[in-house]
């Protein structure tokens, strides 16, 4: 019965949510002046993401535990080694799990507890030279305000699988750490706009889904999000109980939605999306979404407005179509000679004091040369940001996998 297992979820989720909660506010009678973060180990993390496995699903609330502890708190993973062969890294969770936090909590800062930055496989080899420094930045510029390495030591496991991995045995490793780290505190004022900024294209991210639905709608999401990441486009998430808040429905912040085939919403979110319609927003759904709530009663109405229904298949290639429909303009965007905009190289512009601010991570796993390009399509000047100062302007970057670019963009 999985309106009774759904019932049960919430219930769950719900007891956990009240007891840090009650955590919370005892730290704040007793203890004084006291910040409570509350995180979950990867796997917990995990089942938003990927999971197909029924018995693994929605077993935390991760945006109603954000909303009553002080620090966001996540178990992360930055590891050399991606999932997919064509990245240089696994980018994903930082992306993913600092987008919704920003989106749902952003106001909060983020910590990630357990940051899986150096450790990979139970056989991890060596950790490549630049990955510390690139892991970093693209943390930092998600959101991240603090972490904790995460590794396995080699003489805790002498004995088991796990005594070939590698801890900190390399010491570039640790150095890369700190100088980045140290770098990142100076540049402060230049990273802070791009956690900051508004978000271009929210997805809609459903919970009800993820219990009843799983399969479909993890593979959907995710496929969306990597879709629009390489996109030069701010991306947030609206959630449901986002989509429920009237002050949020009429804050303007959302311009535009996307909905993965998420087949199942609550009715309140159901009714804060047909208010975004209602008003304009664009809105572009994903093969069989929203087809019922979340006990599983059918949804006879559809929505009305600038809608336009799109096939749940090849979602890596649909971040073009999505930006097409909505009419996005984009003041800034990469293009290579050819005209296509690199592969694998996520880069974000953000104003700050009458300053275009931009950067660029290479993470595929080929040197890549491009311009940025403006509304006309003539290539901009870019002064990088290196060592304090701004370096002469240049119109074509060069990136080797996992360099990244700091810059202005020179008007």
């Amino acid at each position: 019965n999985k309106a009774m297992l759904y019932d049960f979820q919430l219930y769950a989720q719900n007891r956990f949510i009240e007891h840090a909660a009650f955590l919370d506010s005892t730290f704040d009678k007793y203890g004084g002046d006291l910040n409570v973060n509350s995180y979950f180990k990867i796997e917990e993390m995990n089942v938003h993401w990927n999971s197909t496995d029924y018995e693994n699903r929605s077993r935390v609330n991760l945006e109603g535990l954000a909303r009553v502890t002080d620090i966001v708190g996540c178990d992360g993973g930055a590891t050399p080694f991606p999932n997919d062969a064509k990245y240089n890294m696994l980018w994903e969770q930082i992306g993913f799990f600092y987008d919704l936090y920003r989106s749902a909590e952003p106001n909060k800062p983020i910590y990630d507890a357990e940051w899986h930055s150096a450790d990979g496989p139970y056989t991890t080899p060596d950790v490549p030279e630049g990955h510390m420094r690139q892991a970093l930045r693209l943390a930092a510029y998600h959101g991240m305000g603090g972490t904790t390495i995460w590794t396995y030591t080699r003489p805790l496991y002498q004995h088991w699988e796990f005594k070939d991995i590698m801890a900190f045995a390399q010491p570039f490793v640790i150095n890369d750490f700190y100088t980045e780290a140290a770098a990142i505190e100076n540049e402060l004022p230049r990273i802070l706009p791009f956690p900051r900024s508004e978000r271009d294209i929210y997805i809609y991210y459903s919970p009800a889904s993820h219990a009843r639905d799983v399969g479909a709608y993890a593979e959907s999401i995710r496929g969306i999000f990597e879709g629009l990441y390489f996109k030069d486009v701010q991306i947030g998430f609206a959630t449901e109980d986002m989509l429920a808040d009237p002050e949020f429905l009429a804050s303007g912040k959302v311009k535009r939605l996307v909905i993965p085939e998420a087949r199942y919403t609550t009715k309140k979110a159901f009714e804060g999306i047909k208010t975004l319609a209602k008003s304009g927003v664009p809105i572009a759904v994903f093969g069989d979404a929203l087809q019922a709530d979340d006990y599983g009663e059918d949804i006879a109405e559809r929505l009305a407005g600038n809608v336009k229904r799109l096939p749940a298949a090849n979602y890596d290639k649909i971040g073009d179509d999505v930006i097409k429909f909505f009419g996005m303009e984009r003041k800034y965007t990469l293009k290579e000679e050819s005209g296509r905009h690199p592969d694998y190289i996520e880069a974000r512009f953000a104003e700050e004091d009458g300053e275009t601010l931009g950067y660029a991570i290479n993470l595929g796993k080929q040197t890549k040369k491009f311009k940025i390009t403006g509304v006309s399509g003539a290539p901009a000047r870019i002064a990088e940001y290196k060592r304090g100062q701004l370096l002469a302007p240049v119109r074509e970057i060069e990136l080797a996998p996992r360099e990244c670019i700091n810059f202005n963009i020179v008007k």
